[in-house]
């Protein structure tokens, strides 16, 4: 499977799962070692119900400790939201190409680039730019590109 097929298939897998227990449910992406150019998911994660920011570091870890080549990161929201929080943009900045499955069954992604335009066409610019721009967009978040 494709790296996007990969990472829609996450949360299509998990995102009817969240909105009944009202978890967000979190994955990695990962390159199939065995044969180059395909990817995987890993069975995903969550936090306590209710809960909407999670912290992966331990799951990242354990991914990672286990020979997976993280290449991208999916997840869930249990409610209608489909942009991506001040915590996604962040990840996406820092890390990886980013997946998001709403409630509704409808899944984008964030990559680097993607939000670093966003920043720039916001008009953000200079040393603080990004951390200013996920200040100011932390609660109502960015859109991703639909993946249909």
């Amino acid at each position: 499977m494709s790296y996007r097929e990969a990472g829609k298939a996450l949360g299509q897998k998990y995102y009817q799962l969240g909105v009944n227990e009202e978890n967000e449910y979190q994955g990695a992406i990962v390159r199939d070692p065995n044969n180059p150019g395909k990817y995987g998911y890993t069975t995903a994660t969550h936090a306590p119900k209710g809960v909407t920011i999670v912290d992966p570091s331990k799951y990242i870890a354990a991914v990672q400790g286990a020979g997976f080549e993280i290449v991208g990161w999916s997840h869930t929201h249990f409610d209608g939201m489909m942009n991506f929080s001040g915590n996604d943009m962040n990840f996406a900045h820092r890390s990886t190409t980013i997946f998001l499955t709403n409630a509704n069954g409808d899944t984008s992604m964030l990559t680097r680039s993607h939000f670093l335009d966003a920043v720039k066409s916001a008009g953000y610019s200079g040393t603080s730019a990004v951390r200013s721009f996920i200040r100011d967009h932390q609660e109502d978040g960015i859109p991703g590109v639909p993946i249909p």
